[in-house]
């Protein structure tokens, strides 16, 4: 069911080693859009492309998260809208406030 694939894509996710697993899968899984946009970034960035959705960041040498870079910032939300993703002002709020120490 839908929770069973939620956690198939979480697996999937973070299967870096294995980024030919990650391409079929979005392919061909009925992954839900935000869980698209997740691994479509994870995979474009693990390629050295820019990230489409801005949902892939990296500790700079002072601990800060930043974003991996984006392609056409300047459209990014609507991307980011266009498959359910808050806005990325709050998103990468969130993110540093969860993930800095």
């Amino acid at each position: 069911g839908e929770r069973g694939m939620r956690d198939f894509w979480l697996l999937v996710q973070h299967q870096d080693f294995d980024p030919e697993l990650q391409k079929a899968c979005l392919k061909h899984c009925d992954f839900q859009l935000k869980e698209k946009a997740y691994l479509t970034d994870r995979v474009l960035v693990n390629a050295g492309q820019k990230q489409l959705y801005g949902t892939q960041f990296y500790r700079d040498e002072r601990g800060i998260l930043i974003p991996r870079p984006i392609e056409d910032k300047k459209n990014m939300d609507k991307r980011r809208e266009a498959v359910g993703l808050e806005s990325f002002q709050i998103y990468q709020a969130k993110m540093r406030k969860e993930f800095t120490s």
